[in-house]
């Protein structure tokens, strides 16, 4: 005898598959539910809530990958700023050193720590590395010109804007991604009422529960089981 207790428990939750498969399977069951109200099945009320579901769960999916594209798009162009810096930072020093040697204070105004601190420039350092060199290139306009100042300030504000943007992005992604998890428990929770509405009028024939679930579609990395099949 099988557990009583294995058909209160859905076998929808915990399906590790990628979304599109799950989107997919979902899809998959409701246009074979509609398909089977269009000839005369009794569960006309099982489509509108469902589909509604539907809707919603393929439009997270959407948003989240958009979201995810933009993300990556935003990251690129931060790592480029930076890519930049450290590029337009090794042109600058000839330029200086033309104007002051290298163990000047003059020279150490521009690089404190060296060279060096430079080429392992981050997002996390990246603000206060260029906020030395724009004062440095802003205190020597006259002797190096104004376009070491003027690029740099340029870039800062580039990079800032980037930056800002790349983390509004982070937060729009993950909250897309909470709507995908709140859409996914809503039609896995409708999809296993189904079930149950559908198997109790199959009683003895679970073998028509196939007309309405395609479990291939998320067997290969995920394996769920329909209670009465």
């Amino acid at each position: 005898m099988k557990k009583i207790d294995f058909y209160a428990e859905s076998p929808f939750h915990g399906v590790e598959v990628g979304c599109d498969k799950i989107d997919e399977f979902f899809t998959d069951h409701g246009n074979k539910l509609a398909q089977a109200v269009s000839t005369g099945a009794p569960f006309g009320l099982l489509v509108p809530p469902y589909m509604a579901a539907l809707t919603n769960l393929t439009a997270s999916k959407t948003d989240t990958a958009v979201n995810l594209a933009q993300q990556g798009s935003q990251t690129m162009t931060v790592d480029n700023y930076i890519l930049q810096f450290k590029a337009d930072v090794t042109k600058l020093e000839p330029k200086v050193l033309v104007q002051f040697p290298k163990d000047s204070v003059e020279y150490h105004e521009f690089f404190p720590k060296g060279k060096t601190a430079y080429n392992n420039v981050t997002k996390g350092n990246i603000g206060n590395l260029l906020a030395t060199i724009i004062a440095a290139c802003t205190k020597y306009k006259v002797k190096l010109g104004p376009e070491p100042e003027a690029d740099f300030t340029a870039l800062s504000t580039n990079y800032t804007s980037a930056r800002e943007n790349q983390i509004k992005k982070k937060g729009r992604t993950v909250s897309t991604r909470s709507a995908w998890d709140t859409n996914l428990d809503i039609i896995s929770d409708l999809a296993y009422y189904n079930l149950l509405t559908i198997a109790r009028e199959h009683r003895g024939h679970p073998e028509k529960l196939r007309m309405y679930f395609d479990q291939s579609i998320i067997t290969c990395a995920g394996m769920i089981t329909l209670p009465l099949m």
